[in-house]
């Protein structure tokens, strides 16, 4: 008897390698990290697995946390990278 087994592929944040790669540069443990944030180490556990990504208030703590070096926008999956179009002013009928 054979099994059919599907493979999910998920996307995961680049914000989880930079914040992971972020943690090893200062030499920081999940729970270390997860202390200077004010957060458990099992929250960053998840957010580096990709198994949750952090809200957005404490992505920008993060974003600060980290001088810059894991960005608020490097959460976003790529999908929500919609690039909004450009602003058209409203032209009026005495300008015509």
């Amino acid at each position: 008897m054979t099994e059919d087994v599907t493979t999910k592929t998920v996307q995961v944040a680049r914000g989880a390698a930079l914040f992971r790669a972020f943690r090893a540069k200062v030499g920081l443990s999940q729970i270390q990290a997860g202390e200077q944030l004010g957060l458990s180490g099992p929250s960053i556990s998840a957010w580096e697995s990709g198994d949750k990504r952090p809200k957005t208030h404490i992505r920008q703590r993060i974003e600060t946390w980290s001088s810059g070096e894991v960005p608020m926008d490097s959460w976003l999956l790529d999908e929500e990278r919609v690039p909004a179009a450009p602003c058209v002013p409203k032209t009026s009928p005495e300008a015509a």
